[in-house]
C-alpha cells in the first residue's frame, strides 16, 4: 500500500460515520508509517470502547489522555489535523 492510500484510508475511517463498522478489521499492521499505525491502533481502541467514530478534538483528547507510546505526539497531531482535512 502506498502511503498515500494509507492516508486516504485512514481519512475514511476517521471522518465517514459509514466506515465505523469496518474500524475493527482494519489491522495497524497494514500501515507502514509510524504515525499511521499508532493513529489506527488508537482508532480501533477508541471505538471499541465508544462504538463511534471520534471527531478531531476527541480523538486528540483520547490520544493525550491514553497514550503509552513513545512516539511524538505532537507529530501525531500534525497527521490528524491533515488526515480530517483531507479532501
Amino acid at each position: 500500500m502506498t502511503i498515500e492510500f494509507q492516508a486516504d484510508v485512514l481519512s475514511q475511517l476517521i471522518a465517514n460515520q459509514e466506515f465505523k463498522g469496518f474500524i475493527k478489521d482494519v489491522s495497524p499492521d497494514l500501515f507502514t508509517e509510524p504515525e499511521h499505525k499508532f493513529i489506527m491502533s488508537v482508532l480501533r481502541e477508541y471505538n471499541s470502547k465508544y462504538k463511534s467514530v471520534p471527531t478531531l478534538t476527541n480523538l486528540l483528547q483520547f490520544v493525550n489522555n491514553n497514550s503509552q507510546s513513545t512516539i511524538d505526539l505532537s507529530d501525531i497531531e500534525d497527521v490528524l489535523h491533515l488526515l480530517y482535512n483531507r479532501k
